[in-house]
């Protein structure tokens, strides 16, 4: 009897924000939860107890992500399923992945000679990452492995300093699946590892009702301030964001509370949609967890991960406070009334409750002692069962089976991503192609490095249009991110800027995923949601610019008193402006007051200490200019 029947499907919703469809069917059900179960055991062994060779565990990822994928991700012509043929995919991704397991250590003695079967299978993974990259991430992300293989093989008939001397297809084949580049390289390594297992973490931190606790926490804290439920969706999203990964996802789970509540509370819907769009992207860059890409820039920088985490604190700070600000102000501007502190009722059980805060807190004081990555997320799991132990609500095996699956699928979208953006990365070392790249970026930039700067935010932004974080990131930072380290960028710097723009895709037009979730929350026009978003986000645009002219902002070779002083001026740089993004301080700005408060905060965060001295004088200047402007208003 067929699995499918047709008109019997119902639509679940996937944690990227997209929909998907599942075949109403028990066995099918009980198919892809066997499995998810499999992967996440696997995931968990092969990252604490036991040891498992690189490419053998690589290959086994592969094989569960690609089996997923396609039981997850239904083909379909004219609406109607065809389960044999996505079965059929599902078996053939599971023995790819079986394959390299089989006959890792045969090759490695062998001295690299491949057998016909190892051509065949070769051929037959990179077609299945294609198609399964496509289902699962995007026809933008399908397409560029295809575009970079094409590269790669016909790169002798590529004039002028593109050209190369080309690959043979078993040499390009046997470099993209026998061995650890192409979709077993770094990318997928880091994948199989913190990425997989960060996002598990996640699954079994929010099944414990750590998402409710956030919003309450966050009712609690600004829900009676001026424009408070925009507050609350801010610094909910900034929470969760620490342990989604993911802006669309974040989006779709506070966004589905806070947007509504904003709407109510008098914003309108294009700018309430776009505050959490906004502050569920700001989630990524959130320590101490950030985005799955942080855990790429440790292998790229070659440091530890907490060398990350300190340095994204005071940019991820200053990219909320902005956020933060011009709401604030535009609530003032607006005359929206803030919420009755009586009319938001306590937070339940919170004794009990908060102790759902602890896994946070021992995987970062895990990552600060020293530990890796990889054992402050197992140490975060086990702190998690304990702290959800200790709830009302009891986790059941059901609920813990149930927790593990959604992370597994949580996890699919950035898997897949990691994969594919693997062969770009094998292409590129193959070729050389970074090399070019860099060399002509440089050039081009006449020696300037903000001309170099731009150029790198360009090609991010480009680049990254319907592109997950981390497979953007993976991509820029093998082609880009050299060149600004040859032009005296510090290497952090630059890896944190191309990881920034990166996400900032999320809220980018004309495909800004988290802006586009949030509008259909909020009943708003996509580009409308996404214009406002621009607006917003507007200083975290040049928050990365800032850290890689003054890397004391990302602690590195400062001293206290610097760090202070630069720390201030960016701050009062960021809150300004805001004041003049929205044209409201003490009362509507008119234009000669929002032009001088603009001037003065980019001249606040320009790394120079003249020039924070000059903004500062030149604040000073705008409120005299607006308090002259206020009393003749009054006077008249």
């Amino acid at each position: 009897m067929s699995l499918f029947k047709k008109g019997n499907n119902k639509e679940l919703h996937n944690p990227e924000g997209r929909e998907i469809e599942e075949a109403d069917n028990k066995t099918l059900r009980l198919i892809i939860s066997a499995v998810c179960l499999a992967f996440a055991v696997f995931g968990i062994l092969t990252n604490s107890f036991f040891y498992i060779n690189s490419l053998k565990k690589a290959g086994m990822f592969l094989g569960f992500t690609l089996c997923l994928i396609f039981l997850l991700y239904p083909t379909r012509i004219r609406g109607k399923a065809l389960l044999p043929f996505d079965l059929l995919l599902s078996v053939l991704g599971l023995c790819c992945g079986l394959y390299t397991v089989l006959v890792t250590d045969r090759f490695a003695i062998s001295n690299l000679v491949m057998t016909p079967m190892d051509l065949v299978m070769s051929i037959l993974a990179i077609t299945l990452v294609v198609i399964a990259t496509k289902k699962a991430v995007g026809n933008a992300m399908a397409v560029l492995p295809v575009l970079f293989a094409l590269y790669a093989l016909l790169g002798k008939h590529i004039p002028g300093i593109f050209g190369h001397g080309g690959f043979s297809v078993r040499r390009f084949f046997m470099r993209m699946y026998m061995v650890d580049e192409g979709v077993y390289g770094m990318a997928t390594q880091v994948a199989s590892s913190y990425v997989f297992l960060f996002i598990l973490f996640g699954g079994l931190l929010n099944a414990s009702g750590v998402s409710a606790l956030f919003t309450d926490c966050a009712m609690k804290i600004a829900g009676s301030r001026p424009g408070g439920p925009a507050k609350v969706s801010i610094i909910s999203s900034g929470l969760m964001g620490t342990i989604s990964g993911s802006s669309a996802a974040n989006v779709a789970t506070t966004g589905a509370f806070t947007i509504p509540l904003m709407i109510k509370n008098g914003f309108e819907p294009a700018f309430a949609g776009s505050v959490e769009a906004v502050a569920s992207t700001g989630g990524m860059i959130m320590p101490p967890i950030m985005g799955s890409a942080a855990f790429l820039m440790v292998q790229y920088l070659g440091v530890p991960y907490s060398r990350i985490v300190l340095a994204a604190i005071i940019p991820a700070f200053l990219y909320y406070l902005s956020v933060y600000m011009w709401v604030h102000f535009k609530a003032l501007r607006a005359g929206i009334k803030t919420m009755e502190k009586g009319s938001i009722p306590p937070i339940a059980d919170f004794a009990r409750r908060s102790l759902l805060f602890l896994p946070l807190i021992a995987i970062v004081v895990s990552m600060l002692v020293g530990y890796t990555a990889i054992f402050s997320a197992f140490v975060g799991m086990v702190v998690t069962l304990f702290a959800w132990l200790l709830q009302r609500e009891h986790p059941t095996v059901r609920k813990l089976l149930a927790a593990l699956e959604s992370g597994v699928k949580s996890s699919l979208t950035s898997m897949m991503a990691c994969i594919a953006a693997g062969i770009i990365v094998g292409v590129c070392n193959m070729t050389g192609l970074g090399q070019v790249l860099t060399y002509n970026i440089v050039k081009l930039s006449g020696g300037s490095l903000l001309v170099a700067l731009l150029l790198t935010a360009f090609a991010c932004i480009i680049l990254s249009m319907g592109l997950p974080a981390a497979a953007c990131y993976i991509l820029v930072a093998t082609i880009v991110a050299a060149s600004l380290t040859r032009m005296g960028a510090v290497a952090i710097a630059a890896h944190m800027f191309v990881f920034y723009f990166s996400c900032y895709s999320n809220i980018t037009p004309p495909v800004a995923i988290a802006s586009y979730t949030a509008a259909g929350l909020a009943g708003a026009k996509p580009m409308d949601v996404a214009l406002w978003g621009l607006k917003v986000a507007a200083p975290g645009f040049i928050i990365p610019f800032l850290f890689v002219f003054n890397p004391i902002l990302l602690l590195e070779n400062y001293t206290i008193p610097s760090l202070c002083f630069t720390t201030a001026a960016s701050i009062l740089g960021v809150i300004f402006m805001a004041i003049a993004g929205v044209g409201y301080l003490h009362s509507p700005l008119n234009l000669l007051s929002r032009s001088i408060f603009f001037a003065a905060s980019l001249l606040l965060i320009v790394p120079e200490t003249i020039t924070s001295i000059i903004g500062a004088v030149m604040i000073v200047v705008g409120i005299v200019v607006q308090k002259a402007a206020e009393t003749k208003r009054a006077a008249v």
